[in-house]
């Protein structure tokens, strides 16, 4: 049985062979009643659902991921940094009056056994977002209310029990400093879109290399820049349409105890506008460059309202 809690109201190709490329935003149109998400039966599902040549997600893998729904028409994803807010792109959270947040959920149709879901219309983004370039596409969704660690659900004999939210968790943002993470493996999760044109069903992943920036805007083009994170596209890897918004994250491993967690270094922004499998870098908002800009805007009484 799902159970949830409801917040009411609330392709393969070297890419030194590759050409520059137009780039495109990354979010997608909801998918239409009854329209299929996958491709036939006989087709790879590693291949033709994207995150681009991603792995499904197990339930609690990732769980700061957020699926979010704007104005029920177009689809993004985010992170849970805090009990109420969700860290997304720009190009997500501008322009929208209504938001359905998922968070706990692997398969937005079927079989979790627990998720969180709530409506909100508060957002807000960065004041010095620039669309047609990618420049400061940042963005914060604020929920109604705090999504709490416990909830309730019915078992099969209709007796309300509670439960623990052990798949919905915050991630922590990398701190300030010089590192570029160029060269660490990174983990980007999504919903993606699937080869029908619309947001699949399932939460994928796929790990991708940081890419030096220099590199990248050899392909991405000058829309790239210091606050921009790059991830290689080798082998026809990354974000797709779709994608906006997703996270991407490292590992880090403590010393004293050699236990890993992670840390949010990205948020999907922009790719190519080519085909997403040819190997073209995928470009994420660099988080380390906007951590004041966040923290005034979780800080308690610094309220995202519609339009801000």
């Amino acid at each position: 049985m799902k159970a949830f809690v409801l917040f009411a109201t609330v392709v393969v190709v070297a890419v030194g062979a590759l050409p520059a490329s137009p780039v495109s935003r990354a979010r997608i149109p909801k998918r239409p009643r009854g329209a299929p998400d996958a491709a036939p039966a006989a087709s790879n599902a590693s291949v033709s659902v994207l995150i681009n040549n991603g792995k499904m997600a197990e339930i609690g893998q990732f769980p700061w991921m957020a699926n979010i729904v704007m104005d029920d028409a177009w689809y993004c994803g985010g992170s849970l940094i805090s009990d109420k807010h969700i860290l997304t792109a720009a190009q997500c959270a501008s322009g929208y009056g209504r938001f359905l947040v998922t968070l706990g959920d692997v398969h937005t149709y079927s079989s979790s056994d627990y998720f969180v879901f709530a409506y909100t219309y508060k957002s807000c983004w960065h004041e010095d977002y620039k669309e047609e370039i990618h420049l400061n596409d940042i963005g914060i969704i604020e929920l109604l209310y705090s999504v709490t660690v416990t909830g309730w659900h019915r078992d099969e004999t209709l007796h309300w029990n509670t439960f623990t939210l052990d798949g919905v968790k915050p991630i922590a943002l990398a701190p300030q400093s010089s590192d570029t993470y160029s060269g660490v493996t990174a983990t980007v999760s999504g919903f993606g879109m699937s080869v029908y044109g619309y947001e699949s069903n399932d939460l994928m992943y796929v790990e991708q290399p940081v890419m030096d920036n220099s590199l990248c805007a050899r392909y991405l083009g000058k829309d790239v820049t210091d606050s921009h994170i790059c991830g290689d596209g080798s082998g026809g890897i990354g974000t797709c349409k779709g994608d906006g918004g997703d996270p991407l994250v490292v590992p880090v491993t403590d010393s004293d105890t050699g236990a890993t967690t992670w840390m949010l270094v990205g948020v999907a922004s922009f790719q190519s506008d080519v085909d997403c499998g040819l190997g073209y870098p995928s470009a994420y908002t660099r988080v380390t460059s906007y951590l004041d800009w966040i923290a005034a805007k979780v800080a308690g009484g610094a309220a995202c309202y519609p339009g801000q």
